[in-house]
């Protein structure tokens, strides 16, 4: 269902940073602008394209997807905090980390509580 060259081809071109955004049912990548402090270390999704993106899309995203361009397509420590946070993620969404030879999907059912809250402020 997801176009993992081109996910890997995002990984290569971004090094050393890491890139991210979201990917509708239909496949369609959507890259979101990664604003973090130390985008070579982490990843934030520019809160204003994503807004602007979730109202355009938001019943449409299937999967979240982030980089690793130097590591390993394994939740990082931060991977793991934010998907503990309740509501962060909606619960039929996959989640994808990708690097320059491998994409892995995680089941974010796993590490949190099933919980919308986060996204109840956000007009579709």
């Amino acid at each position: 269902m997801y176009d993992h060259e081109a996910l890997k081809r995002r990984a290569r071109r971004a090094q050393p940073n890491e890139v991210c955004g979201f990917i509708l049912d239909d496949g369609t990548i959507i890259d979101i602008p990664n604003v973090a402090g130390d985008p070579t270390a982490s990843f934030a999704m520019d809160q204003t394209v994503f807004r602007d993106c979730w109202r355009q899309y938001g019943p449409r995203y299937a999967a979240i997807w982030h980089t690793h361009p130097t590591g390993l397509a394994h939740p990082s420590s931060g991977d793991f905090e934010a998907m503990s946070l309740p509501g962060m993620y909606l619960p039929h969404w996959d989640y994808l980390i990708v690097t320059q030879f491998e994409v892995t999907t995680w089941d974010l059912k796993r590490y949190q509580p099933v919980d919308d809250s986060y996204w109840s402020g956000f007009a579709v």
